[in-house]
């Protein structure tokens, strides 16, 4: 697939398959491309966020801040179709990670103000990528339930250190409130 910005490339992620010419043409005047050598960083963690991003070529690390570490933990290699930055648009909070060109990559930026243009419009493609964005997201607070999980029983186990049982309070604290609380 090129990732040079038009309707055949709009169409050809999953969720904007079915979209007609026109409503992919519409969805083509939100995006604005943005192109980035590996190693390039697109924002950095707590930057001030009013985009989100669909990745058209490339790939994207996201980073941690650990510990005062400045971006010394990956906490995903994204690929061609992944949406992410969806957070601080929708939140309207800064950055909750880095994220940084692992490849050279091609991307379709929608602002803040482009995203409210075309929910405010109505347009078929906004909806469509809201159902992609929360898709992505749920799949995210999955994966995060399932390394919980993980840890927790990890730290659970007979052998770890009496220390360990505090940590596991700690992480079941943590799960439960990732899954009973959403304003944090």
């Amino acid at each position: 697939m090129s990732a040079h910005l038009n309707t055949e490339a709009v169409r050809s992620f999953p969720c904007f398959s079915d979209l007609t010419e026109a409503e992919a043409a519409a969805a083509m005047e939100a995006f604005r491309t943005v192109e980035l050598a590996a190693g390039d960083r697109l924002f950095s963690q707590g930057d001030a966020g009013d985009s989100v991003y669909l990745i058209a070529a490339g790939q994207v690390d996201v980073l941690v801040d650990i510990d005062g570490k400045a971006d010394d933990h990956v906490v995903s290699t994204l690929e061609r179709g992944a949406i992410f930055g969806e957070m601080s648009l929708l939140l309207q909070e800064p950055r909750s990670a880095t994220a940084v060109a692992h490849t050279a990559a091609t991307l379709w930026e929608i602002s803040a103000a482009a995203y409210q243009a075309a929910v405010d419009a109505e347009q078929p493609w906004v909806y469509k990528f809201m159902c992609a964005t929360a898709h992505a997201l749920a799949r995210r607070l999955s994966t995060l339930d399932r390394k919980l999980s993980d840890l927790i029983s990890a730290e659970a186990q007979p052998e770890a250190p009496v220390a360990g049982a505090a940590r596991v309070a700690e992480l079941e604290s943590l799960r439960t409130r990732l899954f009973s609380e959403w304003s944090f």
